[in-house]
């Protein structure tokens, strides 16, 4: 396991939403009303509830999960329209994505894992560039993360 996050498969499954004025993220798309925070939880929601039990590389499977999610109240029928089954077969069928699966299939892909993390002074001034001897306590949540290669 090299340790690195490999980010190659971004580009094919995120709209590019650039307009001018206003950032991005609040911009209201004319079609369904949904800001780009709104289209972006909106796909979050769908990669942390993927059911990868079921052939998600298939886009009739994936509209199937879509419209699921809908009737059990996980995602608006707004979010539902928003989110493009061909953008989550993008993902499903990427590097990434067949890895994610593969884990999945291992019993080793993990998602929405809290985290907290002690750093002390000296990683801090290598990262950031910050002198400091103090500790610092880091806490989030990582969406996914799996086992790979032992």
């Amino acid at each position: 396991m090299s340790g690195e996050f490999i980010d190659e498969d971004a580009e094919y499954f995120i709209p590019d939403r650039s307009t001018k004025g206003k950032p991005n993220f609040v911009e209201q798309d004319k079609d369904t009303g949904l800001t780009g925070a709104d289209l972006g939880n909106a796909y979050h929601k769908v990669f942390e509830l993927l059911d990868y039990s079921n052939d998600m590389t298939d886009k009739n499977v994936v509209k199937e999960f879509l419209d699921q999610l809908v009737s059990e109240n996980k995602l608006t029928e707004e979010e539902r329209d928003s989110v493009k089954e061909e953008r989550v077969v993008m993902f499903t069928t990427s590097d990434t994505g067949k890895r994610m699966k593969a884990a999945f299939d291992r019993n080793e892909l993990y998602r929405e894992r809290k985290f907290l993390l002690q750093v002390d002074g000296d990683f801090i001034e290598k990262v950031q560039g910050i002198e400091t001897d103090e500790t610092m306590i880091v806490q989030g949540i990582i969406d996914a993360c799996f086992v790979e290669d032992g």
